[in-house]
């Protein structure tokens, strides 16, 4: 995270004001940054709710999903009886 900081102080030292992204690979303890993007992610509304998850929880990594709905409803049923789930959102395109 400590990059990703650096990168948007650079990028704020150019002027630039509003939401940014990475990709970022993972290999062992390697961290590749291949995509900076400029807009509001997926990842946007996590890590803008990470301080408060964490102190609430005391968890300190998110977990995203992407299941069918039939495949979803285990999942939610154990983080939910957990207390671990947070919808960040949902989307029925039908």
């Amino acid at each position: 995270m400590q990059t990703g900081f650096k990168v948007m102080e650079r990028i704020i030292e150019k002027g630039y004001i509003g939401i940014a992204g990475f990709e970022v690979l993972i290999s062992g303890r390697k961290h590749y940054f291949i995509d900076l993007n400029v807009r509001f992610n997926g990842s946007t509304s996590s890590l803008l709710l990470h301080d408060s998850i964490l102190n609430k929880y005391g968890k300190p990594k998110m977990r995203f999903c992407n299941l069918e709905w039939t495949d979803l409803i285990p999942v939610l049923d154990h983080y939910l009886t957990a207390g671990q789930f947070v919808p960040l959102s949902l989307l029925d395109a039908d």
